[in-house]
């Protein structure tokens, strides 16, 4: 594995060669229509977690986890058409 390569997740459920190989792929979570522009969608893939938020832009996802305290994006709010976190409001656009 290289650095360039995403890593599993800590206290991943998958083997670590299965995970690689998935992680290269796409996988569906959630139907476009699912996903408003109201408030953000957690979900999880690959024992990873994961934020779903729309915004002007479109339909975006990120890793379910804010960069400043860890707390969970989609517990947060959609502000101005960004996503707001719920620990501090640091904001996170498409």
């Amino acid at each position: 594995m290289t650095s360039a390569e995403p890593r599993p997740p800590r206290d991943c459920t998958f083997p670590a060669g299965d995970w690689q190989v998935l992680a290269r792929c796409w996988h569906p979570v959630a139907a476009s229509s699912e996903v408003g522009a109201e408030r953000p969608w957690g979900v999880r893939l690959l024992d990873q977690p994961v934020v779903l938020y729309r915004t002007a832009a479109g339909l975006s996802a990120a890793v379910d986890v804010c960069a400043h305290r860890g707390a969970p994006l989609s517990l947060g709010a959609m502000t101005a058409g960004v996503l707001a976190c719920p620990y501090h409001g640091y904001q996170y656009d498409g």
